[in-house]
């Protein structure tokens, strides 16, 4: 079918989406007039969802959308319904994917079409993807405590931060001195270090907000909570501060980023608006979440590779098409915002394993074998890590072990392995049609600091 160059079709994929899906869509229809665009539609791609919102959205939009079922949960790579022709619709010029618990400013489909069509090698634009909250930074001190055999500067360990009525321990933006996220037989934590800076999400436009930090120790310390002291342990104690910090909006996304050991991150996350984010830019990859894909970029490269199911998903086609000669482009005009976590589930058993999987298979797929050797040393560095940092010095100090860490990236590294003979015969078709060579394409990865993750 020839392409209508003045069709946009705006595809999300959703799993229980709930209301969050329903303002999601209502956003995308709100941006209609676009400029330069005759016709707008809206796909959904619906992943067996039960929990009612396929329907709130057929009664809410009626025929102003489509929505396309499937039988079982297909991940995120059940966009590629979407991406591809679509028996009785005319092929469409541009492709937007947008996550269901996101939102779009004014204008954001606009500017990231105008992007695209500046230049006919871009073959996707990413816009500035803000967080739906805003964050409150709030500085927690306390002396070091005594935990034997972690190298880490560690004083006592946040339990949880409640604001709103709803518990946002792992929406919080981690500052200086938070540790990443643990989990023990009593739930989620951070270790805080004895000067730790804590984002904590509020709602936007909050007036006079208030947030309930719980914290827990060891030993006996007063804490230093913003302008309050309390004393915490041995055991947890709460304490109920107000928020008197200016609310600052941080960045969800401004375009990917991919290491020289294939691992992946957000350019910018939980970063302030401001230089160089505020300015366009030259992207090595795009993130999936939203971004504005050239009709002529996907018949080049492909769609996702169905067998990442989540995660990597949008590195590998991003990858895949720069080894094509296309390019990408960071708009800063173009807005959106996201609700940290939801549609993801980032920091969960699945992410870990998964996560872990798919970094390898698809340093595999595009990366040259030097970027191959640094994502698997990374992937066993880690497993030490886990080992050593949550197994055995707890042991050897006496303290209850932790396994689950362990036990998720063994499964991730194991599943990569099996999926060895299927990624190396994807890296020789792939390589047979690349048109820029590894050596130049890899000037665009980030190098990373330190080995491994505790």
């Amino acid at each position: 079918m020839t392409p209508i160059r003045s069709i946009l079709r705006v595809v999300v994929v959703n799993f229980n989406g709930g209301e969050m899906v329903t303002a999601c869509v209502q956003s995308i229809l709100d941006q209609q007039p676009v400029a330069g665009v005759d016709e707008l539609s809206v796909v959904v791609v619906d992943n067996a969802s039960s929990d009612g919102s396929v329907e709130a959205l057929e009664e809410a939009f009626g025929d102003s959308i489509l929505v396309l079922r499937n039988k079982v949960n297909a991940g995120f790579v059940a966009a590629n319904v979407g991406m591809l022709p679509i028996d009785g619709l005319p092929d469409p010029h541009w492709v937007a994917l947008v996550n269901p618990d996101a939102t779009l400013a004014a204008g954001c489909l606009e500017n990231l079409v105008r992007t695209v069509e500046a230049d006919p090698g871009i073959g996707a634009a990413s816009p500035c993807m803000l967080f739906t909250h805003q964050f409150v930074d709030l500085t927690v001190a306390a002396s070091e405590a005594a935990v034997g055999g972690d190298p880490r500067a560690l004083a006592v360990q946040l339990r949880s931060v409640v604001t709103d009525g709803i518990e946002r321990l792992a929406q919080i933006a981690a500052g200086e001195g938070v540790h990443g996220p643990e989990e023990d037989a009593h739930g989620a934590f951070r270790w805080l270090a004895p000067v730790a800076t804590v984002g904590v999400p509020v709602q936007r436009h909050s007036e006079q907000p208030t947030a309930t930090i719980r914290l827990w120790a060891p030993d006996p310390v007063t804490v230093q909570v913003g302008s309050q002291s309390v004393e915490v342990g041995p055991g947890s104690q709460s304490v109920t501060i107000s928020l008197d910090g200016a609310p600052s909006d941080r960045i969800a996304n401004a375009g990917s980023v991919v290491h020289d050991d294939a691992s992946g991150a957000d350019r910018g996350h939980f970063c302030e608006v401001g230089s160089p984010f505020d300015e366009p830019d030259d992207l090595f990859v795009w993130c999936g979440g939203g971004v504005v894909l050239r009709w002529d970029y996907l018949r080049d490269v492909g769609v996702f590779e169905p067998s990442l199911f989540l995660y990597y998903e949008d590195t590998d086609l991003a990858w895949r098409g720069a080894a094509r000669g296309w390019r990408y482009r960071y708009e800063p005009a173009a807005r959106m915002f996201h609700v940290q976590g939801a549609s993801g589930g980032a920091g969960s058993h699945r992410f870990v394993i998964v996560n872990t999987r798919n970094r390898l298979v698809v340093a595999v797929r595009n990366g040259s074998w030097r970027v191959v050797r640094r994502a698997w040393f990374d992937a066993l560095w880690e497993i030490w890590a886990a080992l050593r940092n949550r197994v055995l010095v707890p042991m050897l100090h006496g303290r209850r072990p932790s396994t689950q860490r362990l036990g998720l990236l063994l499964r991730g590294t194991l599943s990569a392995i099996g999926a060895l003979p299927g990624a190396l015969a994807a890296r020789r078709r792939l390589a047979g049609r690349a048109t820029v060579g590894k050596s130049e394409l890899e000037v665009g990865l980030v190098p990373r600091q330190g080995r491994g993750a505790n």
